[in-house]
């Protein structure tokens, strides 16, 4: 798990709304061609009509109904482009002109290579009939050459479009879940990582621990040092916490000068040497500092039947806890909804 999980929710999520709306115009303008080309007697191209209707309204409807997008958004692509080619095939330039709305569809939901590759055989399939027999899809080489020169200029503007577009969603994605001083993840990404561990707990058993930070007297350290300096110790003290913990550990800024460690795999012994172990670390990387730096921390471990807001509630009122107590210590519920205890090291109570 990982804020890579969030993105890759966030991205699913805009797929899913892409792939509907594909599904829904292809059924408003599609279908009412594929009823005509029936009744005119153009069964071959109207079968392919009512075909593309099909897979793109069932794949919009499963996309929506499980939420996944990689497959159903390419084998709707393919779909759509092959459909082009035979359609191009049989009618000529009439259907040749769909390959515009198409190729823009695939380039936002296939993958940039696999698009670029169904639209280039779509037009090389077009080529080569005209090739093989001229007029059979344009009506002069000067059409011809008009069609290609405007396909392969919408295929690069598609291409070049839905990279930036790309691009800037994934940025946004990294304003939303990182915190720009300290390059970790941000509240928003806890909240969703919180909810994951949850789901995980029940359906796995998997142990999981919060465990709360916060830096002691720290508006003291802003006020004298100013906010500079006093952004220099944040950004330090979040190297620290994630050189201090385990690869598969989350670490987040809570906001302001607090933190949060999200630690699978750790029931209540584990979080106890946890947080004494980050203890000792804090001590001894600011022991020779001219402004020594303590941390106050709370934890909890999850307990079935709690929902995220009780899980946090236990670990910020322990928080709460070791701050009242002096800080420079780590207070543990032993339990859900159990007077805290402390725990074993240097600053522990």
């Amino acid at each position: 798990m990982g804020n890579g999980m969030l993105e890759n929710s966030m991205n699913d999520r805009f797929r899913v709304a892409l792939i509907a709306i594909v599904g829904l115009l292809t059924a408003i303008f599609v279908t009412p061609f594929a009823i005509f080309r029936f009744f005119a007697g153009d069964y071959f191209v109207a079968v392919v009509d009512t075909l593309i209707v099909i897979v793109a309204v069932a794949t919009a409807l499963y996309a929506r109904a499980r939420g996944a997008t990689k497959i159903p958004g390419i084998l709707v692509s393919l779909f759509l482009t092959a459909g082009v080619a035979a359609v191009t095939l049989e009618l000529g330039i009439s259907g040749a002109l769909w390959i515009f709305p198409v190729l823009m569809f695939t380039f936002y939901l296939c993958p940039p290579r696999l698009a670029l590759a169904a639209t280039v055989i779509t037009l090389a399939a077009i080529a080569l009939r005209e090739l093989t027999a001229p007029a059979t899809v344009f009506n002069s080489t000067v059409q011809m050459l008009g069609f290609f020169s405007a396909s392969v200029t919408a295929i690069v503007f598609s291409a070049l479009f839905a990279h930036r577009n790309l691009a800037q969603h994934n940025k946004m994605l990294q304003w939303a879940t990182k915190d720009a001083l300290t390059g970790l993840e941000n509240r928003r990404s806890l909240d969703h990582e919180m909810d994951v561990a949850v789901a995980a707990a029940h359906r796995h058993s998997i142990a999981y621990s919060l465990l709360m930070i916060d830096l002691d007297n720290f508006k003291s350290v802003n006020d004298e040092l100013g906010h500079f300096e006093a952004d220099r110790i944040l950004q330090d003290f979040a190297a620290l916490l994630r050189t201090s913990t385990r690869l598969e550990d989350r670490v987040f800024r809570y906001g302001g000068d607090e933190f949060v460690v999200l630690l699978p795999g750790t029931a209540l012994d584990g979080l106890k040497s946890v947080a004494a172990n980050l203890i000792a670390a804090i001590d001894a990387h600011y022991s020779d500092r001219r402004h020594r730096i303590t941390a106050s921390m709370g934890g909890a471990t999850y307990s079935e039947g709690q929902d995220v807001d009780d899980w946090r509630r236990n670990a910020d009122h322990c928080l709460y806890e070791a701050k009242e107590l002096g800080g420079r210590r780590a207070m543990i519920a032993a339990k859900a909804g159990s007077v805290p205890v402390g725990v074993t090291g240097r600053y522990a109570v």
